[in-house]
């Protein structure tokens, strides 16, 4: 885990304890939530990837692009449902993502 990883563990723990005033055992189950709530779209973005691209890959990747300033967007409302349609928003553009970038790859490597 990454130092950027723990901090932001912590920030959440803390907005959430000051601002909410749950109790730890709240506060742990939903950073379980948000932890794992991109999963799902992310893997429904992989599989409509191969869709998206026959109208080619720079389409998608403004799409994933759009997608994530939207998500990001939501997230910095301070609400924690916001936060949780946010992350769920970026899984759908990092499934998005992930698929097309290995398109891209293929095509501009020689050989």
């Amino acid at each position: 885990m990454t130092n950027y990883d723990v901090n932001s563990k912590y920030r959440l723990y803390n907005f959430m304890r000051y601002r909410y005033d749950w109790p730890p055992e709240l506060i742990s189950t939903y950073n379980s939530l948000l932890a794992s709530c991109h999963l799902p779209t992310a893997a429904i973005g992989c599989l409509i990837t191969p869709k998206m691209l026959k109208n080619g890959r720079v389409p998608v990747l403004y799409v994933t692009l759009v997608i994530s300033l939207v998500s990001v967007s939501i997230e910095m409302i301070d609400n924690m449902w916001a936060i949780l349609i946010g992350k769920t928003l970026i899984g759908f553009a990092q499934g998005i993502a992930a698929t097309s970038t290995g398109r891209m790859i293929e095509e501009y490597t020689p050989g």
